[in-house]
């Protein structure tokens, strides 16, 4: 099965994903 999709961008979209699930908890914690 080949990767499509090129390493950089990979690792890129999940670092941010990463970045944007860490934002939320902290969000849903300062608001509880």
């Amino acid at each position: 099965m080949p990767i499509t999709i090129p390493f950089p961008f990979c690792l890129k979209f999940a670092s941010w994903a990463v970045y944007a699930i860490s934002a939320l908890a902290v969000l849903i914690c300062s608001c509880f």
